[in-house]
């Protein structure tokens, strides 16, 4: 019948269904989440590649999860990764890719316990805050302080670009597009105040699709961990 899709579409692979997510949706991620991304994905390829995507299903997950935890990784990197398969599925869904009986199916599986721990990091005193800053060079200022204020993750902030702020009134709000509950379909609502609309307002650029930010996470956390080494303040 016209518009129902074919068997071939449906038995795509979960290599093939990753790559078509990487050709048409990576673009409007920012580094740091493209870069996840890439990640998780190539882990689920060399997990389950060749597995039709429709057959991945809670217990392929539990397996994937269990994977990770063996090689070390820790239970919020492997819970991050299991939002982001689903956000595949999601947009597989969305464009006809998959049934939307294997997002239900993925949706179904409970997070995994297993992993490591993690470290979780101190949260700073306003003291130590200031002296950090106060050592950072200058250009790394604006955006440590602007997620601090926020109380963003690094992945938020790198994925900042002016059509994602409402610029308006007292209080500008941005809204990231990709964040830990997006899976739920949750909308992630940052208040900016006047502080950090005063350290944004240089650094947007004309281009409302253009990012904000164009360093890496890795180069941020550097230059971060930098700077807390000379306040002589733990990494936070």
């Amino acid at each position: 019948a016209a518009g129902r899709p074919s068997r071939r579409i449906h038995g795509i692979t979960v290599a093939e269904l990753a790559e078509a997510f990487r050709e048409r949706e990576y673009g409007r991620f920012g580094v740091q989440e493209a870069n996840y991304f890439s990640l998780v994905l190539g882990r689920l390829v060399a997990f389950a590649g060749d597995l039709p995507a429709r057959e991945f299903g809670p217990s392929s997950m539990r397996a994937f999860q269990a994977d990770m935890a063996a090689q070390g990784k820790a239970r919020s990197y492997i819970r991050g990764a299991v939002r982001r398969i689903r956000s595949l599925y999601r947009w597989a869904v969305a464009v006809d890719l998959v049934e939307p009986a294997a997002l239900t199916r993925l949706c179904a599986t409970r997070p995994s316990q297993e992993g490591s721990p993690g470290r979780p990091r101190p949260t700073p005193s306003l003291e130590e805050v200031e002296t950090v800053l106060e050592v950072l060079p200058e250009g790394w200022r604006a955006p440590v302080e602007i997620q601090l204020r926020g109380g963003m993750r690094i992945g938020e902030l790198l994925q900042m670009r002016p059509r994602l702020i409402q610029i308006e009134g007292k209080i500008w709000i941005y809204r990231p597009t990709s964040h830990k509950s997006t899976h739920c379909g949750r909308e992630r609502n940052i208040l900016l105040g006047p502080r950090s609309q005063a350290l944004l307002r240089p650094l947007l650029p004309k281009d409302e699709g253009r990012l904000v930010f164009t360093f890496t996470a890795r180069t941020y956390n550097r230059a971060l961990a930098t700077a807390c080494a000379r306040a002589g303040v733990e990494r936070f």
